[in-house]
């Protein structure tokens, strides 16, 4: 049986790829406005947290971390990006340290409605994961990792942290510095 974490992703690709058939040149219809030039679509996510702590339960790591550099990689004609992450803090102390590589659905050039920012080099996120698994039976793919249901994301302030999806009222609210390092205990 799968996971609702590893259905969400699916459906999302699903989604995603959907979007990609509807036009004769498989990308999908441009729908730009003056203050979002290069939105292209909007995304359903399967599985829809109402807390924080849902989504922590969903997740496999919940890290702090500086992104660095990026890189976009198709995926059945979808752009992805993948961010590489300096973790900072996590609940999982042995990553403290290391590097993490973040994929997230679109790129710079090809945004969608209903998915997490994507992260900025430079800036301090906190983040809740789960492996990468283009099939979800099978095995993680290339140690890299997604925001679980894409709800699972804030950029640090010096108060707290920000919600960087704002599709759902319920988790698009700040976190305190305490509940920060609350998050990041090891479990």
């Amino acid at each position: 049986m799968r996971s609702p974490k590893s259905a969400a992703f699916l459906l999302v690709v699903a989604l995603t790829v959907g979007l990609t058939a509807c036009s004769p040149d498989h990308s999908p219809a441009p729908t730009a406005s003056e203050t979002s030039p290069h939105y292209r679509g909007s995304v359903s996510l399967a599985v829809s947290y109402n807390s924080v702590e849902q989504v922590k339960a969903a997740s496999t790591l919940t890290v702090r971390g500086i992104a660095l550099t990026s890189h976009v990689e198709m995926l059945s004609d979808m752009p992805f990006t993948v961010t590489d992450l300096t973790v900072t803090g996590c609940d999982d102390l042995a990553l403290v340290g290391t590097h993490i590589a973040v994929r997230q659905t679109g790129s710079t050039d090809y945004l969608f409605e209903g998915v997490t920012r994507l992260l900025e080099p430079g800036h301090d996120y906190l983040l809740m994961l789960s492996p990468f698994q283009f099939d979800p039976a099978g095995p993680q793919v290339g140690g890299q990792y997604v925001i679980t249901g894409e709800q699972g994301g804030w950029e640090m302030t010096a108060d707290g942290a920000d919600p960087i999806f704002l599709g759902n009222q319920d988790l698009a609210k700040p976190l305190t510095t305490d509940d920060v390092a609350d998050l990041l205990q090891q479990t």
